[in-house]
């Protein structure tokens, strides 16, 4: 699965009619999830409210609905028709650890105050410890950095307004922001409660702790791993850095989730250079999923090349994953393609290169055997004899310019078209009918 992750903080109004024009693209290249950061603004309104979403007194649930940080309400289910015309769905961020603070009150469908929707007042909050992982007794009484009095009510809370937001946008799932210090009992809870894909930001790069988170929650993990293999090799490393630093991807691959960049780590010292040749390595992981950036796409001008890279990995990188070549200057892998769910997945050999100038010609090993193979990705050249035994000499062309744009994606012949989509037929719910929000304080 392709996830684009919108969740950069200069989403304004009119975000989500701009993600409407792009669903259509997005499924074409093989994309599957939208990611959009939490809808609501926070109690603060009008033209100088600067909330991202994020800080204390923001509100997930079911408040100020018809102005939402990407737009109206109207724009919102517009954009879940057109994403479902494509076969494509949308998931939200869920910043549950940071609720708290002053109490929030919700407006009701008229715009009012209305204390008896969701009411949050501060006699339900009390801070909790401070643990990397907590692990709350399950008596229904714990939630992130809280305590809730009457049992159970914030929980419950919680999670009929999430299930409520869904219902309201077609959402299928969600990725849960600081997953370690929410309390695990609300996470599972949560995610027995709403459908979907679900994937939680457990910020570590050692491949224990986020085993041991995915072993304890059930949720995959992004792969801060990989995250760091990339910055390193950002900064100077060899390629073979990608092999032999700690990915989640390589130690449990079925749970991870590979992202070059995202809001929180994008920055000068973050993954600056050479982005290309990690959106070829992450769209072609054995993984459950990999992430593509919207401020990679948007503003850094690698549009052209990550649509590339995303049908690549969703046409052809199927089956078992192996590293042929690996060297501080030359990196090549393959998947060897076992049908994969279009039926005639080819698997697929990539390659990539630092030599700024040559072009490199290396021997390597294929998944395949006496067959002529084709570069799909956009760097081009000819197509390469593989012989019987199964090894093929592949030119991988210069990084010009520092440019990262000479990955190489050999495949057998004819695996050229589009990818199918399937249109969703989901109702939608009325977005002002709070009926099936029971919880009372």
């Amino acid at each position: 699965m392709i996830l684009y992750d919108c969740l950069y903080p200069t989403i304004k109004s009119g975000w989500y009619q701009r993600m409407r024009s792009f669903a259509g693209a997005f499924a074409a290249f093989g994309g599957d999830m939208i990611l959009l950061p939490p809808p609501f603004r926070t109690t603060y309104t009008g033209a100088d409210n600067r909330s991202l979403g994020y800080d204390p007194i923001s509100d997930l649930d079911i408040g100020q609905w018809d102005t939402l940080r990407g737009g109206s309400a109207n724009d919102l289910q517009a954009l879940a028709k057109e994403a479902l015309r494509h076969g494509v769905r949308l998931i939200f961020d869920l910043p549950l650890h940071q609720y708290g603070a002053l109490p929030v009150i919700e407006r009701n469908a008229s715009g009012k105050p209305d204390k008896t929707l969701a009411y949050k007042p501060s006699s339900v909050f009390q801070a909790a410890p401070d643990e990397t992982f907590e692990r709350a007794d399950a008596d229904g009484l714990r939630v992130p950095y809280q305590h809730s009095q009457p049992s159970d009510y914030l929980r419950k809370l919680k999670i009929q307004c999430i299930a409520w937001l869904m219902s309201v946008s077609a959402g299928s799932g969600f990725r849960l922001d600081e997953a370690k210090d929410v309390d695990m009992n609300l996470t599972h809870r949560l995610a027995a409660a709403i459908p979907g894909f679900k994937v939680a930001e457990a910020y570590t790069g050692s491949n224990a702790q986020l085993d041991a988170y995915h072993q304890q929650s059930g949720l995959p993990v992004f792969d801060f791993g990989s995250h760091f293999a990339y910055r390193a090799v950002s900064q100077g490393a060899g390629l073979d850095a990608l092999v032999y630093m700690d990915r989640y991807c390589h130690f449990n691959p079925s749970a991870a989730v590979p992202f070059i960049e995202n809001h929180d780590t994008d920055g000068a010292e973050g993954v600056v250079n050479f982005k290309g040749w990690f959106y070829l390595d992450a769209c072609t992981q054995a993984a459950v999923a990999c992430a593509v950036y919207g401020g990679d796409y948007e503003r850094y001008a690698l549009a052209p090349l990550i649509d590339n890279y995303m049908w690549i990995g969703k046409r052809l990188a199927v089956g078992k994953q192996a590293y042929h070549v690996v060297s501080p200057d030359v990196l090549i892998w393959s998947r060897d393609g076992d049908g994969g769910p279009i039926g005639n997945t080819a698997g697929v050999l990539c390659g990539i290169s630092r030599d700024p100038f040559n072009t490199q010609w290396v021997w390597t090993d294929t998944p395949w055997r006496n067959c002529w193979i084709k570069n799909y990705a956009r760097s081009g050249g000819p197509n390469v004899w593989v012989y019987g035994d199964g090894r093929a000499c592949i030119p991988i062309p210069p990084n010009s310019y520092g440019r990262a744009d000479n990955g190489v994606a050999y495949s057998l012949l004819g695996q050229d078209g589009g990818l199918p989509t399937n249109e969703l037929h989901i109702p939608l719910a009325y977005p002002l009918d709070f009926s099936h929000i029971t919880v009372t304080l």
